[in-house]
């Protein structure tokens, strides 16, 4: 990992637990990674389930803040049928 240019930290926005783990692993290998320029981005994913949803934006907006990443929200399902124009 020392030589890692980009790191990508995905968790489950239905899972409070996922979320959570995101900072384990970050403060786990920050040590591990010296390369300054890497990039790291945090990715929410299942946002089609509005309604488990238990990870709101504030956290995530938060959380990469702290560890100076980008963020996005994202669906795979959403994401899969717009790339085919499908609906669902």
């Amino acid at each position: 990992l020392k030589e890692v240019n980009f790191l990508i930290y995905c968790f489950d926005v239905t899972s409070k637990e996922s979320f959570n783990t995101i900072k384990m692993i970050k403060d786990g290998i920050k040590d591990i990674v010296n390369n300054k320029k890497c990039v790291e981005i945090l990715v929410g994913n299942k946002t089609d389930l509005e309604k488990k949803m238990v990870v709101n934006e504030t956290d995530v907006k938060n959380l990469a803040s702290q560890y100076n990443m980008q963020y996005f929200l994202v669906s795979a399902v959403y994401n899969f049928l717009n790339s085919f124009n499908l609906k669902m």
